[in-house]
């Protein structure tokens, strides 16, 4: 995810409109290193073009998540992140379920990355890709590098959030 405080570089750079609940255009104090939030679609692809990357096809978003094992529920392996909530230090996996009431910062969990090293694809905020969601694409979709439908009225948003149960956090979940 990408923090506040890069965010916040690409609007004085750019002018782009602030999240609105930034107060006058800046993040709260403190708030620096957690991800950013209430952005759009188009504000998260503006971002990228500015910063010289890309929005991920959902398949490259499913792939960092949890390749080379494409039967893996969570970036981390199967173990069921209910297990870990015992306590906030117990939760060390992922950010979700209410457990903190809110986001953390980007990098809260790295027992919780992805095989390729990749922090925080489950819980916390969820994370835009380039696709337009399709309700049965993966039915459809060539098994190779599918790029998604053409077109539709929503685009994809993965990874779970803060506030998200089990099911939600599952890396499968679009």
């Amino acid at each position: 995810p990408i923090t506040n405080q890069q965010y916040q570089r690409f609007v004085f750079a750019t002018q782009h409109p602030a999240p609105g609940h930034w107060l006058d255009g800046q993040p709260l104090a403190g708030t620096e290193q957690f991800p950013v939030t209430y952005v759009s679609w188009n504000d998260a692809r503006a971002f990228g073009a500015w910063a010289g990357v890309r929005l991920p096809s959902e398949a490259e978003w499913e792939k960092a998540a949890r390749w080379p094992n494409d039967e893996r529920r969570f970036p981390w392996g199967d173990d069921d992140p209910n297990l870990y909530l015992i306590s906030f230090p117990e939760a060390r996996l992922l950010n979700y379920s209410n457990i903190v009431g809110e986001t953390l910062p980007v990098g809260q969990h790295p027992e919780g990355a992805s095989p390729y090293g990749v922090h925080n694809m489950a819980g916390n905020v969820m994370e835009w890709v380039a696709d337009w969601y399709g309700p049965d694409y993966y039915a459809t979709s060539p098994a190779s590098d599918p790029s998604g439908p053409l077109s539709g009225e929503q685009r994809v948003a993965r990874g779970g959030h803060f506030l998200a149960t089990r099911e939600v956090v599952n890396v499968t979940v679009r």
